[in-house]
């Protein structure tokens, strides 16, 4: 949505004429930036936002028992939805009309108790072998395959005690590791509400939010594919039954709802490491003297597997030198531009590499 639309639709919040469906897909836009976003309103409109906020809460305080919500695990690498965060940030003008929808959201968002199957994925998972993870630190499962799953808290998995001779199928609520033993007669997948994640071996995070409105997918080694999952009665099961992506290591997509899909790069890029269960990231040692700009970034991508690109030839005439051994990706890329007097920026699942160049 273009920063036109999502002030519209805020205000139409202000006045009480948004529906749910545009209450969601603000909620789905917001989660989806990188970065924060502020706008201007008049002080009238910030009066009218301080009032109607200041009237839900005393509404619901005064008539509802108080919920408890449950405390996601900081381990998860999860963003916290905008409308749990504290309203009270509101307090800035920039940020006021979005402090008006954060208290609704957090008001009127029903409490979902993590780690539990619901509605058509508890039918289909129905019988399998169920593990809840209720302590405060990650459970690790092996699977009758040789797979590990790290469950974190409030999560859950079922999975089969031994698995088919032609499949190997888990099922997830909340957010865990897995690490795959290779077989390629035997695909293996991951279904949460929204989406089936599909390997023969290799190595991923899959994240879910409570209310299963989002799920991320990051890659650690190996090739996965993600889409979309259709009810049981719909859809085959041995082979994909709708479009979606394929990733490959340090890569990522998240699902929003059922039809807003970002691929992107993880968080934290590590080193591409051996396709083996629980392999170690290797220490690469990286120092350059007077070294040709593409020749670093050309290193640096058959490192991390992502492409890196030159926004225009005057900065291949730029080089480097400097020891960026053991630092992360992008603490080496900002030390790198650093020296040569150029950005970079994430785009997709690139990086691009932009500035006026070194030529004379």
């Amino acid at each position: 949505m273009t920063q036109s639309q999502v002030k519209q639709l805020l205000r139409r919040y202000l006045d009480g004429q948004a529906s749910d469906e545009e209450l969601r897909l603000i909620d789905r836009w917001y989660d989806s930036l990188n970065e924060s976003v502020a706008y201007q309103f008049s002080a009238d409109e910030q009066s009218r936002i301080k009032a109607r906020m200041w009237a839900t809460i005393e509404a619901k305080t005064t008539t509802d028992a108080l919920v408890e919500t449950p405390v996601r695990p900081l381990n998860t690498g999860s963003r916290t939805p905008f409308w749990r965060r504290s309203w009270t940030v509101a307090a800035a003008a920039a940020a006021l009309l979005v402090g008006g929808w954060l208290g609704w959201r957090a008001i009127h968002t029903p409490v979902v108790p993590p780690g539990q199957f619901r509605g058509e994925l508890a039918t289909v998972s129905a019988g399998l072998v169920e593990r809840n993870n209720t302590t405060s630190h990650a459970l690790r499962l092996i699977l009758s395959d040789g797979s590990s799953v790290v469950l974190t808290p409030n999560s859950a998995v079922r999975y089969p005690a031994r698995f088919a001779a032609d499949h190997r199928d888990v099922y997830l609520t909340g957010s865990a590791f897995f690490s795959v033993s290779k077989d390629p007669q035997r695909p293996f997948r991951v279904s949460t509400d929204r989406v089936v994640t599909q390997v023969l071996g290799t190595s991923f995070w899959m994240k879910t939010t409570p209310d299963a409105d989002r799920v991320d997918v990051d890659v650690i080694t190996g090739k996965v594919s993600v889409f979309a999952r259709k009810p049981a009665a719909n859809a085959p099961t041995a082979k994909q039954a709708s479009p979606g992506v394929v990733l490959t290591p340090n890569q990522k997509v998240t699902v929003f709802g059922d039809d807003l899909w970002q691929t992107g790069l993880v968080a934290k890029p590590e080193p591409i490491r051996p396709d083996v269960p629980d392999a170690p990231a290797p220490v690469v040692a990286l120092s350059f003297d007077e070294v040709p700009l593409s020749t670093v970034l050309d290193r640096l991508s058959n490192i991390y597997g992502i492409d890196m690109d030159l926004a225009n030839g005057g900065l291949s005439a730029c080089t480097f030198s400097g020891n960026i051994s053991n630092l992360p990706l992008y603490t080496q890329l900002d030390l790198i531009c650093r020296a040569v007097g150029a950005d970079y920026a994430v785009r997709g699942t690139r990086i691009l590499i932009s500035g006026r160049g070194c030529n004379l």
